[in-house]
């Protein structure tokens, strides 16, 4: 099933490497993505 799922968006990305429209992509989609944060887990007594 994942092999399905990852099929589609791996092609897309090969294909836009390919014909060379990965290049033009816009950087702010990739900076809007927050950081991950770690959280310290509760713990339960």
């Amino acid at each position: 099933m994942l092999k399905e799922t990852a099929k589609v968006p791996v092609m897309a990305v090969l294909n836009r490497l390919a014909d060379g429209s990965i290049e033009n992509a816009d950087p702010a989609v990739y900076d809007a993505i927050p950081d991950y944060v770690e959280k310290t887990p509760i713990k339960l007594t």
